[in-house]
């Protein structure tokens, strides 16, 4: 179901010619006092996308669904953003929408969570404080997942470094391990020779 599906099931429930089905439908509450209903048998980025033109929010804007204890509902992070979102929103409950502010000044802060703001015209403090403590949270995971993607990366870098092959003086390109082991031969075969070099001195004295 489309942004579109949602539209048309707004009107005919307000034309008196259609009433959605109360097992998949929601409320979204915003403004002061303000709310439309949702049904949730669309895809989670349809009831995203829909919930923005009704706000007359920019496309590009990051949005979420909190109940109203201030719980995020993580639309917005859901890997799977075509299925159905009756997994993750219950049916008949009232959810508010929430902007999500991110980015920041400086490199590798463009994706950090800066502020969650729900769009209520008096949001209570209490749901504030909420909505501001999963923010800090989330942003903490974020930095925890930047920084093992780092060291994964540097880990690679080593790795590579280690193994990086070196030209034998035979002229194969060979490991640093493999050279070293190469050359213990090489020393032995100096040692043959000087040897035979020195057996042959004698032998021209003896005659």
């Amino acid at each position: 179901m489309s942004c579109t599906d949602l539209e048309d099931d707004e009107e005919q429930e307000t034309s008196g010619e259609y009433v959605p089905s109360p097992s998949t439908i929601i409320y979204i509450k915003h403004g002061e006092n303000e709310e439309f209903m949702v049904n949730i048998n669309s895809a989670v980025l349809h009831i995203l996308d829909y919930v923005k033109i009704k706000l007359g929010l920019p496309k590009e804007d990051t949005v979420d669904l909190c109940d109203v204890n201030g719980s995020l509902k993580l639309l917005f992070l859901v890997k799977l953003p075509f299925d159905s979102a009756t997994k993750l929103l219950l049916p008949q409950e009232s959810y508010y929408i929430c902007r999500v502010l991110r980015g920041d000044a400086g490199p590798g802060q463009e994706k950090s969570f800066r502020l969650i703001q729900p769009m209520l015209t008096t949001p209570s403090q209490q749901l504030l404080d909420t909505l501001q403590g999963q923010c800090a949270y989330l942003e903490k995971i974020r930095l925890r997942m930047l920084k093992q993607k780092d060291s994964k990366k540097l880990l690679m870098s080593d790795s590579m470094t280690v193994s990086t092959p070196t030209v034998s003086p035979h002229g194969r390109r060979t490991s640093g391990r493999a050279s070293a082991e190469e050359e213990k031969p090489q020393k032995k075969d100096a040692k043959s020779v000087k040897s035979k070099t020195s057996d042959l001195g004698k032998r021209e004295r003896h005659r």
